[in-house]
């Protein structure tokens, strides 16, 4: 089955988000869509799938032109998108997520027939879930994994992939791989999207580059390398996406120090130090552990046993609360969940830690919060009309960078970051990467959880790793490398 874009244009309010654009994705092909936050990749997504009509241009599969009024219309057709912010229902279980819209009634033979179909779904993944527990329990990766899932159950023909890998790490990316070309190997047109160059490289046969809306070019994978794509998408070398690697931080004080701490399920031994103004990367697969020992030591997640300390002093009864008092920060990894209030505008959620700074005898002093929200935009070139602006409107790159505004102003001395460029442009984590050394310069200490290994190797001053809830090393500047964060997480020696 071929899919054909055609000279689609899609106009909003003050920005035409897709500009006379055309390719168009074989059966058996993967074809990478790629662009910066803001390029019309979403866009270009939402018209395949049937959620937006385009208001020039039209689809064509198999050289017959369609209209979808639907993604349901669309779906029928033969595509199925899994599209970067999940699209499940946390009330209902695995099985029923999977197999919802397929089915009217729900008997209990059928149900589990569902449950074991979804077993077998699933394990083809390499990532074996429960079919009868809760989505709503379920991690990011597990939920990610569930969809892609759903859309193999439905034997979709054209398959839109929009950063599948985002919240999954090391060998589940491996598995993702797999089983992607064994789907192009059936035949399937899969469209692939990812700010992850090297799976770019590794997974797909064409890729086309969208930049403001315009299509760019298209290009066999292989007539290209990092340096030529990335000038394409963003006009600037992979060399010049990195700050300057910093000179070693000389131990002074130590700002965070964690003892044995013991947090099941996920957390069973974890210890680190982590010094005034240091970038310490936290390393590991997903499922290691990491999140989840950050979460506790922020307060966010009971502590059995061990101790939290900063600065010397044991913090006890530790709460997210408490720690924002004493100067530490949380940007989590989900940022549409767990970070920010979507319904709520960009000053609303960079003064929601720190209301009673704005407090004026018991009311809200919005002209103050505008104010300090005006110069956190300036300060972090955040592109919008106004801090008035819903956050839901703004590119995920300027979400991100909403979140480091915030947590600027409460971080006085730690910085926790869980994944900080996820699901963010070349361009985007450029900035995010500069914001993070500049908060580190002015001694703010940054404890790094990060997928990608280039971010942990270019960015951290020393690197821990965790694998199955335990430490299993500390890398010093000159001993780290991909490889070598690598060989820790999985457990070779």
């Amino acid at each position: 089955m071929n899919l054909e874009i055609v000279n689609v244009s899609k106009k909003f309010p003050g920005t035409l988000a897709l500009d006379n654009v055309s390719f168009s994705v074989c059966g058996g092909e993967v074809h990478a869509l790629v662009g910066e936050n803001g390029a019309g990749k979403s866009t270009a997504v939402k018209v395949i799938g049937g959620a937006l009509t385009p208001d020039d241009g039209y689809i064509s599969i198999d050289g017959m032109q369609q209209k979808f009024l639907s993604p349901r219309s669309a779906w029928h057709a033969g595509i199925h998108v899994i599209h970067q912010e999940l699209l499940m229902f946390p009330q209902l279980t695995v099985a029923e997520n999977i197999f919802l819209g397929t089915e009217v009634q729900w008997k209990l033979a059928r149900r589990k027939r569902w449950e074991a179909d979804a077993v077998d779904a699933l394990d083809s993944l390499g990532h074996p879930v429960d079919p009868r527990k809760l989505v709503g329990e379920l991690s990011v990766a597990d939920r990610q994994m569930v969809e892609i899932a759903r859309a193999l159950i439905r034997d979709a023909r054209i398959l839109v992939l929009d950063e599948p890998s985002a919240v999954i790490a090391g060998e589940e990316v491996l598995v993702l791989m797999e089983r992607i070309r064994e789907l192009r190997d059936s035949d399937v047109a899969i469209i692939y999207i990812s700010h992850r160059l090297e799976e770019i490289f590794a997974i797909s046969d064409r890729v086309t580059v969208l930049k403001d809306g315009k299509h760019v070019a298209t290009q066999a994978t292989d007539e290209l390398d990092h340096e030529s794509l990335t000038v394409m998408m963003v006009g600037r070398l992979v060399k010049d996406i990195f700050p300057p690697k910093r000179k070693p931080v000389k131990h002074g004080r130590k700002a965070l120090e964690v003892h044995d701490l013991f947090s099941p399920p996920r957390v069973m031994s974890g210890n680190l130090e982590l010094n005034e103004g240091e970038i310490l990367g936290l390393g590991g697969l997903a499922g290691s552990g990491r999140s989840e020992f950050a979460e506790a030591i922020f307060g966010a997640r009971q502590i059995k046993t061990g101790t939290v300390e900063l600065f010397g002093e044991e913090v006890t009864g530790n709460s997210p609360k408490e720690m924002i008092s004493r100067g530490m920060g949380f940007l989590t990894e989900d940022r549409k969940t767990t970070g920010l209030m979507m319904f709520l505008d960009i000053a609303s959620n960079i003064s929601a830690p720190i209301l009673e700074r704005f407090n004026n005898r018991g009311f809200l002093d919005r002209k103050n919060e505008i104010s300090v929200t005006e110069k956190e935009i300036d300060r972090y070139s955040i592109a919008t009309s106004a801090p008035e602006a819903p956050v839901a409107n703004l590119s995920g790159g300027n979400q991100q960078k909403t979140l480091f505004s915030r947590w600027s102003l409460v971080s006085r001395f730690v910085l926790i970051l869980d994944e900080p460029t996820r699901g963010v442009d070349i361009g985007a984590k450029s900035e995010i990467y500069r914001i993070i050394h500049s908060l580190a310069e002015t001694g703010v200490s940054i404890l790094l959880i990060s997928s990608e290994l280039t971010e942990l190797v270019e960015l951290s001053d020393r690197v821990v790793v965790m694998r199955e809830g335990r430490m299993t090393g500390i890398l010093e500047q000159e001993q780290i490398s991909e490889e070598s964060i690598m060989r820790l997480a999985v457990g070779v020696c």
